[in-house]
């Protein structure tokens, strides 16, 4: 799981850009679609080589035998894709020999009718990521061997002085015992860890007092995620908890309406929380386009409908309608274009 994360987050964050060029190189090959389906099972035959402790330098050698420069930067491609898919470290002496090696296969820009190419596979930058991806590796396991020490003060003050990416991997791949540990001493004590630090700790803890710590400290680019990751564990109580709070911060409004509708009981049409944000501007144009995404949403707008008085969250109910669209929503919205209850720039708005 941890090298999971760890290439999910260097294959957004760190691979090189492909080197475009104007001017091909010689012996290069210029390709429009890439069909080597032969490369898969080269691949995955020097990968049962090296899996089987096969020496990694004939590895390179039975690469550079292939002559047809699109099989050989393919099947060296789909070979370090396996090995990265299985969590197998890619051995020094590949890595040094495909990070040399020229690029031969390229690809015309297909936005630009000027001479454009770039490279098709890529193999220095997939290198580059590689190396990228083993030093955090080696990275995250120092902090981890730190923090199995045990001892609080000092695991504390590694997770806020290492790289905040490195100690949130770190908080995800503890153990159970290391990690209860930091969990008591959070609550014991103030603590300073980097906002993603705070958000990987609740996505593990997944109770309220950590989310709520998250919601206060954290950056919103790392805590919106929890929403859709850690709020559904959350007994319905403290989810509901979390959502009050969530919903009074311009940040988070948004996404706390829409999970708000989402986790819901449909048949709650007196849900205050609901009602309450449905009668506000911005909180009610997010349920409103919350709701208009649900499976069961005619219903539930019938039923909140049934129920309302104010202008302002019928309002939001007819955009609710106009959002979802549909015939079925258009005899309703017709139906509500003579209702007293609306607002006049509602009822004008409906009429054209």
């Amino acid at each position: 799981m941890r090298h999971l994360l760890l290439t999910g987050l260097l294959l957004c964050a760190a691979a090189s850009a492909p080197a475009a060029t104007a001017t091909l190189p010689p012996g290069a090959v210029l390709v429009d679609v890439v069909r080597a389906p032969e490369a898969d099972v080269h691949a995955a035959a020097l990968d049962a080589t090296l899996a089987a402790g096969g020496d990694a330098a004939e590895v390179v050698q039975t690469l550079q035998t292939i002559a047809d420069p699109l099989r050989r930067e393919a099947t060296a491609a789909r070979l370090l894709d396996r090995l990265q898919r299985r969590g197998a470290a890619v051995p020094g002496p590949l890595l040094d020999a495909l990070g040399a090696w020229p690029v031969s296969v390229w690809r015309r820009h297909e936005e630009t009718a000027a001479d454009w190419f770039l490279p098709v596979f890529d193999l220095p930058g997939r290198v580059q990521s590689v190396r990228l991806l083993q030093a955090r590796e080696r990275e995250v396991d120092a902090l981890l061997a730190v923090l199995a020490r045990k001892r609080a003060d000092e695991a504390s003050r590694s997770l806020a002085q290492a790289a905040p990416q490195v100690a949130a991997l770190a908080v995800a791949a503890a153990s159970p015992a290391v990690f209860d540990m930091l969990r008591a001493h959070a609550k014991s004590q103030a603590v300073a860890w980097p906002s993603p630090v705070l958000a990987a700790f609740a996505r593990r803890a997944a109770d309220a007092d950590t989310f709520m710590h998250a919601l206060d400290v954290g950056d919103p680019i790392d805590v919106l995620p929890l929403f859709a990751q850690t709020l559904p564990a959350l007994p319905r109580a403290d989810a509901r908890t979390v959502l009050r709070e969530a919903l009074a911060r311009p940040a988070y409004a948004s996404v706390a309406a829409f999970a708000l509708v989402r986790w819901s009981d449909p048949g709650d049409v007196a849900d205050p929380l609901l009602r309450g944000m449905l009668a506000t501007r911005d909180g009610g144009a997010a349920v409103a386009a919350a709701l208009a995404q649900v499976p069961d949403a005619l219903a539930r707008i019938d039923a909140l409908l049934a129920s309302a008085s104010d202008a302002a969250t019928l309002g939001h109910l007819a955009l609710a309608l106009r959002l979802h669209g549909g015939p079925e929503a258009e005899v309703r919205l017709h139906a509500l274009r003579g209702d007293a209850r609306l607002s006049a720039a509602v009822r004008a708005e409906l009429q054209r």
